[in-house]
């Protein structure tokens, strides 16, 4: 189970701006993963991965033909993992408010991807990605803390560099052969 964890961690740490379908269905897996461990934590090891796997495919799915839900809807997931996971990590329990606390940060979260939608990938997914990965081990708090912030900080830096890597079509041979555009 810690090698699933990892490479959905790797991947959403290092490609969630790129493949945006792929950051949707990762959050969707890990969010059914982590909602399957603490509410039904007596399923077998198969069932919960099999829930997370299903949700992951829904994510993708909607991330291909309903592209601005699917945004939506992955933003509040991560919003709401992110905030999850920080309170575990924090150790800090709201009690029977910690519904709020996840509904007002998935809120953020989805707000966040739909209006900067390059930019607030780039954060959530790294974030997604660097909580996965060190959530996959048993660490003391403080350590799980700087390794997550180490770890979004390399995950955003690597997707800003792909970012700006990126170049766009030219629009006709003659802009492909001076590499700048043709006044007409």
């Amino acid at each position: 189970m810690i090698v699933v964890r990892l490479l959905a961690g790797v991947s959403l740490l290092t490609l969630g701006r790129k493949l945006y379908w792929l950051f949707v269905g990762a959050v969707g897996f890990v969010a059914a993963f982590f909602v399957v461990e603490q509410f039904f934590p007596l399923q077998p090891e198969w069932a919960t991965l099999l829930v997370a796997l299903l949700a992951g495919i829904l994510g993708v799915f909607l991330a291909i033909f309903l592209q601005h839900t699917a945004i939506f809807l992955g933003g509040f997931l991560a919003g709401g993992y992110l905030v999850a996971n920080l309170t575990a990590m924090m150790n800090w329990h709201a009690g029977r408010y910690n519904w709020v606390l996840l509904l007002i940060g998935g809120m953020v979260c989805a707000v966040l991807a739909m209006i900067m939608f390059d930019w607030a990938l780039i954060a959530l997914s790294s974030l997604a990605g660097a909580m996965v990965i060190v959530r996959a081990f048993t660490l003391p708090p403080m350590i799980a803390l700087a390794l997550t912030v180490g770890l979004f900080l390399l995950g955003a830096a690597i997707q800003v560099a792909i970012k700006h890597r990126e170049r766009p079509e030219p629009k006709d041979k003659k802009e492909a052969q001076t590499g700048r555009a043709i006044k007409a």
